[in-house]
């Protein structure tokens, strides 16, 4: 199936292997929606931020997973691995630094390790 030929639906993300290295062109409607919830399955689930705008990862509430949870960000060069400690959000595995300033750029996705599977929101923030 050519590329060009399969919807991408917001919140969701896919793996792009690509030696070329061509960029993908995004594009489509923009969420007017105050939130969008993206299901989550046990184990690995790739996300993305549906907003035009980067998406904080304080502003990812899990419903029906949550604490426990791992996010994985590629930073360019490697993933920044981030635990979800339930009420207490985010933060960095390896430095235990709240994740309060890291965001999820404009169309930016990330891998996520859910325990118990459910649902994530993305919250509009705009």
């Amino acid at each position: 199936v050519p590329s060009d030929a399969v919807p991408v639906g917001g919140g969701k993300a896919v793996w792009l292997n690509d030696a070329a290295a061509t960029v993908p062109v995004m594009l489509g409607e923009v969420p007017s929606a105050a939130s969008v919830v993206v299901p989550v399955n046990v184990g690995l689930t790739m996300i993305a931020n549906p907003y035009p705008v980067g998406t904080p990862l304080s502003a990812l509430t899990a419903g029906g997973s949550g604490a426990g949870d791992l996010l994985y960000v590629w930073n360019g060069g490697g993933y920044d691995t981030y635990i979800n400690y339930g009420i207490h959000g985010w933060f960095n595995t390896l430095t235990g630094v709240p994740s309060s300033a890291v965001e999820l750029a404009v169309g930016q996705g990330a891998w996520l390790s859910s325990v118990a599977g459910g649902s994530i929101t993305f919250t509009k923030n705009f």
